[in-house]
């Protein structure tokens, strides 16, 4: 163990937990901490041989606008996550008011990330006649755990962040800061982007051990006084599963899920869908034709069972009969 993951272990020594002369008292109440190192730590190791193509695939990282003042000596800034669609990459220039822009994760809407820990760095104009100034910055929450390096958070600083309970959403918070951008003309355009870490590959890690390794894939950035860059990730497009007979379509993922399908993707051919079974249904014309039963109920047939084929005679109507006896019989006829 080296470098970056070597001053994260003994920088959580150094704060007591390796010191002989500490009390049982403060041991205790630092158990719980421990695990959590210990699953962060594990969930950043970098191996000589990673794994790769985990549940984080396809993710990218994306700048927000919160829309919260940012106040000096503040070090926590709850806001709902935005869909990855709704991300407001522009702060307006025109004065020094303080702001609060978050930088998220975004994954497909068809994946089911497991985020551990995001390893990524920071690039944006530091100084000249227009530069962006940051007074504060962040982890989302207090157990979470960082690395820095080259002067983070400053321009060219890196990162790598974990976190303790793996988040499981499309979009998830990785990082907050506070500032402005400052303009000598007042006019002049700045730009604050997520960059390649500097010294490591930049990627998403899972909580699996060792983690598996998903690049980030697009860099996003927030612009003030001009649009910044969000590019979110692709809606896939493939196989979906949907209907009363569960057909096959080629869709995209949002219009399967709207239409309550299941989205696979890949192709149609060959099929990937589980049917349910058919069977004959006699439709009120009398007329058999072979459905589901989900089919025949929404057609307004009644259903013979599974498996039974439409054969001569399946769909005749009962004539029904009168229970007589024989002398009536012969009356009738007198």
């Amino acid at each position: 163990m080296g470098g970056w993951k070597e001053r994260l272990f003994t920088g959580w020594v150094g704060s007591g937990m390796g010191d002989s002369n500490s009390n049982l008292g403060i041991w205790s109440k630092e158990v719980e901490t421990m695990k959590k190192f210990l699953m962060a730590l594990a969930v950043l190791a970098l191996v000589s041989a990673p794994a790769f193509a985990g549940p984080n695939v396809g993710g990218v990282l994306v700048v927000h606008d919160t829309g919260l003042a940012y106040v000096p000596g503040t070090t926590s800034y709850p806001s709902d996550a935005p869909l990855c669609a709704d991300v407001d990459n522009q702060i307006d220039l025109g004065n020094l008011e303080y702001r609060v822009w978050k930088v998220y994760a975004a994954f497909p809407v068809t994946s089911t990330p497991r985020l551990a820990g995001v390893i990524f760095g920071l690039s944006y104009p530091a100084f000249g006649d227009g530069y962006v100034v940051v007074m504060g910055a962040g982890l989302p929450a207090s157990g979470d755990l960082e690395v820095t390096q080259d002067g983070w958070p400053g321009s060219g600083g890196s990162n790598a962040v974990a976190f303790p309970t793996a988040k499981l959403t499309q979009v998830s918070e990785v990082y907050w800061f506070g500032g402005y951008a400052y303009s000598a003309s007042g006019a002049d355009a700045q730009m604050f982007s997520t960059a390649p870490h500097g010294t490591q590959n930049s990627v998403f890690l899972d909580d699996a051990v060792p983690a598996n390794e998903d690049p980030i894939t697009q860099f996003g950035a927030i612009g003030f006084g001009q649009a910044g860059v969000t590019i979110c990730p692709p809606i896939p497009t493939g196989a979906c599963c949907s209907g009363p007979n569960n057909d096959c379509s080629i869709l995209s993922a949002d219009e399967c899920l709207a239409l309550g399908g299941t989205f696979l993707g890949g192709e149609c051919t060959p099929d990937p869908c589980e049917h349910p079974p058919t069977g004959a249904c006699c439709l009120a014309d009398h007329s058999c034709i072979v459905t589901t039963d989900a089919d025949c109920t929404v057609q307004g047939g009644e259903y013979v069972g599974d498996g039974y084929p439409c054969e001569a005679g399946t769909c005749e109507p009962i004539i029904p009969t009168l229970e007589t006896t024989w002398g009536a019989i012969k009356n009738n006829y007198r």
